[in-house]
């Protein structure tokens, strides 16, 4: 008996939930849950059974939020992914439904969307979820009217070269949330650029973690934004640039300063997105221009 037909029973029914959870790129990167008392496999994923249930999943016809709560037991593997800093990458949820008294084993897609917080709640874990819809409601990225660069950095609009702005490096040693690099990892004229850059390496699970860098002392002691999962001495990180996001002109106005980012340190000033000319003068004052 399909899904459907079950579901029109009044008696026949076995409803079940599968929580899909993918966290990373890795392609283990990802739990699989179900509120049933034994593992149901479906597509080629075991669902192991765990003390979890969910909010009512609301319908109203718009892109509206409608924020969901999933709540499980506190001891899971996922709890650690939220603990002191959150997870690099997204993590989505898919909650499939289906019945244990279906013998065509079908289990369809009912609700999917990202996590955007959790909280611990006594012996709880609780996630805070909303629907992908939201995402159809943003507001898109505008071009403001501003000295600076708005382009993300590396981003499609950017388009810096990130591979020829990257270092790859062992870790001399961590301490809390600072990393010490080789000496002579680069060279001195370069290093105070790396501030508001990256460091990138790969977790125990596979996946990519991204810090950004907070300060560059010592010429190679980098302080980064926050806890560095997996990352001990020895491991391999990526460093890349920085940028100032910002066009300079020499005293005399012209050419353009050194401190020029964009052109000097990624040879990018032609995706320059700033307005780097607007008057500093303004031009409606209390000074009188005539007399």
């Amino acid at each position: 008996m399909s899904f459907g037909a079950i579901e029109r029973t009044r008696a026949k029914g076995r409803p079940v939930n599968l929580f899909y959870v993918k966290y990373g790129s890795a392609p283990n990167s990802f739990y699989a849950y179900t509120d049933a008392e034994k593992p149901i496999t479906n597509n080629g994923v075991t669902y192991q059974p765990l003390a979890i249930s969910r909010g009512k999943i609301v319908v109203s016809g718009t892109l509206d939020k409608a924020a969901m709560e999933v709540r499980m037991t506190l001891n899971v593997p996922l709890a650690e992914h939220f603990r002191v800093y959150p997870p690099t990458q997204t993590v989505n949820l898919t909650i499939f439904q289906g019945h244990l008294s279906d013998t065509a084993t079908q289990f369809l897609v009912a609700w999917t969307g990202r996590v955007i917080s959790s909280k611990r709640t006594d012996n709880e874990l609780i996630i805070t979820c909303e629907p992908i819809s939201t995402s159809m409601k943003r507001v898109g990225l505008r071009r403001h009217y501003q000295y600076s660069c708005m382009h993300v950095l590396y981003g499609s609009w950017c388009k810096a070269n990130k591979a020829a702005a990257s270092r790859t490096v062992a870790v001399a040693s961590v301490a809390g949330t600072t990393i010490t690099l080789p000496g002579g990892w680069d060279t001195d004229e370069r290093t105070s650029k790396y501030v508001g850059g990256l460091v990138e390496w790969q977790n125990s699970q596979g996946d990519n973690e991204v810090r950004t860098i907070l300060k560059v002392t010592n010429l190679n002691k980098l302080s980064l934004s926050g806890f560095l999962r997996d990352l001990a001495p020895g491991t391999e990180v990526t460093v890349v640039l920085g940028c100032n996001h910002a066009l300079y002109m020499n005293d005399n106005g012209v050419g353009l300063n050194e401190k020029t980012d964009c052109h000097f340190l990624h040879a990018n000033i032609q995706n320059f997105g700033g307005c780097a000319f607007i008057p500093k003068k303004n031009p409606v004052g209390m000074l009188n221009n005539y007399y």
